[in-house]
C-alpha cells in the first residue's frame, strides 16, 4: 500500500475524506482546531475530548472545517468566541483559551519548543504555533453526549498526525480514567510508568496532574516515544492569573508550570 502523505492541504483533505467518509463530514465538527500548517514536526500536540456545539446557532460542519484550515484570518481555537449559555465572553478569553495560550506561553519558553515562540504587535501568540484537536471530532452538547462510534476512524487521522508532528509531548485536556482523552492514549501508548501528582486543593476537588512516557504505533513495526501529560479539564482550572487580588491559586498555578517542565525531554 503506497504511504499516505498528509503534508498538503489536498492530501490531508483527501485521506480525512476517504478515511470518515462523506456522510460523517455533514455533521457538526472540527477536525482541527488550529491551522493546516501546526501540523508540522516537532510541534507540540494538544487534544480535547471533543468540540461543544455552538450555541448562537453558529453551526460548522467536519467538511467546512476541513476547508477552512488553510484560511490565515482567525486561530479557530484561541480566536473565536466560545461563549456558553451561562457566561459571555469575549472572543478568545473564555477559560479553555486562555489556558491554551498560557500553556503556549510556557513551552514555547522552553529550548525543546523555542519553534513556537510568536509575538505580533508585542503580544505572545505563541499558540498560533500549536497542533490543537479532540479526540472526538463530532461537536456535542456537553460530555454526556458525546458521540465514540467513529473514534476508531478519528484516531486514524491522530496517528497521522502524530507521524508528521513526531511530537515529544502531548497534552490532553481531561484525565479521568474512562472516557476522557488520556484515558483514550492510554489504549493506544504503551505506558512504560504513569506519574500520577496530586498538586494541590483547589476548591472542594483535588487538581491531579498524570503523565506517563510510551510508545505510540505509528505505522508496521514502527513506533514514537512520547510523554503524555493528562491535566484536568481546563473549564473548570485556570492557569493563568485574572490579576493579584483574584489569586489564592497563584500558587496552583506556580505548582502545574514547574510540573510540566519537568516533564519536557532535554534537548541533547
Amino acid at each position: 500500500m503506497a504511504d499516505i502523505d498528509i503534508t498538503t492541504h489536498e492530501g490531508f483533505k483527501n485521506f480525512v475524506t476517504d478515511t470518515l467518509g462523506e456522510d460523517i463530514l455533514t455533521k457538526e465538527g472540527y477536525i482541527l482546531h488550529s491551522h493546516f500548517d501546526t501540523i508540522k514536526e516537532g510541534n507540540l500536540y494538544i487534544i480535547g475530548l471533543n468540540p461543544s456545539k455552538d450555541k448562537k446557532g453558529n453551526v460548522v460542519k467536519m467538511q467546512e472545517n476541513l476547508e477552512q484550515i488553510t484560511s490565515d484570518k482567525e486561530y479557530v481555537g484561541c480566536e473565536h468566541n466560545w461563549s456558553t449559555e451561562k457566561k459571555p465572553y469575549a472572543c478568545g478569553l473564555h477559560p479553555i483559551q486562555r489556558n491554551i495560550k498560557q500553556i503556549a506561553k510556557i513551552f514555547s519558553k522552553s529550548e525543546l519548543y523555542s519553534n513556537l515562540k510568536l509575538e505580533e504587535g508585542g503580544e505572545d501568540k505563541s499558540y498560533k504555533n500549536i497542533c490543537l484537536t479532540n479526540l472526538i471530532f463530532e461537536s456535542s452538547d456537553n460530555e454526556n453526549n458525546v458521540t465514540y462510534s467513529e473514534r476508531y476512524n478519528y484516531w486514524k487521522i491522530h496517528k497521522q498526525i502524530l507521524k508528521v508532528i513526531k511530537p515529544k509531548i502531548i497534552i490532553a485536556f481531561g484525565n479521568r480514567e474512562d472516557k476522557s482523552p488520556y484515558h483514550h492514549l492510554k489504549k493506544e501508548v504503551k505506558p512504560k510508568k504513569e506519574d500520577i501528582s496530586i498538586l494541590k486543593d483547589c476548591g472542594n476537588k483535588r487538581f491531579q496532574c498524570k503523565s506517563f512516557t510510551g510508545d505510540i504505533e505509528i505505522g508496521e513495526n514502527k513506533f514514537l516515544t512520547t510523554t503524555v501529560i493528562g491535566l484536568p479539564h481546563l473549564s473548570r482550572y485556570h492557569l493563568y492569573l485574572h490579576d493579584e487580588k483574584d489569586y489564592p491559586k497563584k500558587d496552583i498555578l506556580k505548582e502545574v508550570v514547574k510540573w510540566m517542565e519537568s516533564k519536557i525531554p532535554k534537548v541533547d
